[in-house]
């Protein structure tokens, strides 16, 4: 394969993830300015994305009833007035040589699809409560240990896998499968692997990923090139970072110590304070709230069991220059002791 066939298939495979994401759901914000970057970054971009929005909106026109199409017409005549109604469409993209690759992998699917009454699968939805954590055997056979007051979407797909972490934080030990990588969408950051065990955590606007056993590539979102010289290749006893579709430094972490809270333990070394209530809330009915922002980075170091997390306040008023307030039965306001002098 050429260069260029290379870069062809790759845009096309980008447009087909951007044109699947919003069949399933609205983008986030971070998506959104994600999608149009990428469209008005190359007219290829632009031209690949409307070729399958003029597809799927053109056979929304056509008037065919599957559902009844054994009392109305045979599934040959069906298929025939689909191929009339494409080859009008597409005659157009079919006289440019680099798109007609595209144009009839689409066809071919969307055809299938649609005139055979089915449609893909919806994604494999699961949340967690609030201090509940889940083992999820996936169909694959990759494990999750799903984190508590999380919420992921798993599909398969012929040449990918494909994790969405909505919320939380997730655990994976990815059954190992060179032909279909697996992919984690984070939002701010895309995960690829083939096979080996990591964790995504979403936090206070940032995704930290960090690697327990084999190897794994960090992109700014999951539809980067992930050859491409942004990305970072994360290895086993490290994690890194990204806010607002920015990869940070890799960082060397304990890779035994990975993900303490499957074990029923939280542990925080250094850690700024926000952090850690962000964390800790995940555990706890009773929300604690930091009252103000010079707060936020203070420093805590400590460890306990996830059925410790009320003893938390009383901590923090030991170790902390603050003081807490219990305004609601399910609200804890945190203040600097400064502020009652």
């Amino acid at each position: 394969m050429s260069s260029v066939e290379f870069e062809t298939e790759r845009i096309e495979a980008q447009a087909r993830d951007w044109f699947m994401l919003q069949q399933e759901r609205s983008l986030t914000d971070d998506e959104r300015v994600q999608f149009t970057a990428w469209l008005e970054s190359d007219q290829q971009h632009s031209q690949s994305y409307q070729l399958l929005e003029n597809i799927w909106q053109g056979l929304g026109e056509v008037d065919l009833d599957v559902s009844q199409s054994e009392n109305t017409e045979s599934s040959a005549s069906l298929i025939d007035r689909c191929s009339s109604f494409l080859s009008g469409l597409l005659s157009p993209v079919f006289a440019a040589p680099k798109y007609a690759g595209a144009a009839f992998a689409t066809v071919l699917l969307v055809s299938m699809l649609w005139f055979s009454g089915m449609t893909p699968d919806y994604p494999q939805e699961y949340q967690s409560t609030i201090g509940e954590l889940q083992t999820l055997a996936l169909d694959d056979g990759t494990t999750v240990t799903l984190g508590a007051d999380s919420q992921l979407e798993f599909e398969s797909f012929d040449n990918r896998r494909m994790v969405r972490l909505i919320k939380g934080q997730a655990f994976f030990d990815v059954a190992k499968d060179p032909q279909k990588p697996f992919y984690v969408d984070a939002g701010k950051a895309g995960v690829m692997v083939v096979g080996t065990r990591f964790e995504v955590y979403k936090q206070l606007g940032r995704v930290k990923v960090s690697v327990e056993e084999g190897i794994v590539k960090v992109a700014p979102s999951v539809t980067a090139d992930f050859t491409a010289g942004k990305v970072k290749t994360v290895t086993a006893g490290e994690r890194v970072s990204a806010t607002n579709q920015s990869l940070g430094s890799v960082e060397d972490i304990d890779q035994n110590s990975v993900s303490p809270w499957r074990e029923g333990r939280l542990v925080y070394r250094d850690a700024v304070l926000s952090d850690v209530v962000f964390d800790i809330n995940r555990y706890r009915q009773s929300k604690i709230v930091l009252g103000s922002d010079s707060l936020k980075k203070l420093k805590v170091t400590t460890s306990l069991s996830v059925d410790q997390t009320d003893s938390v306040v009383t901590m923090l008023e030991q170790s902390l220059p603050v003081v807490a307030h219990q305004e609601t039965k399910d609200r804890i306001l945190i203040l600097p002791k400064s502020s009652l002098l």
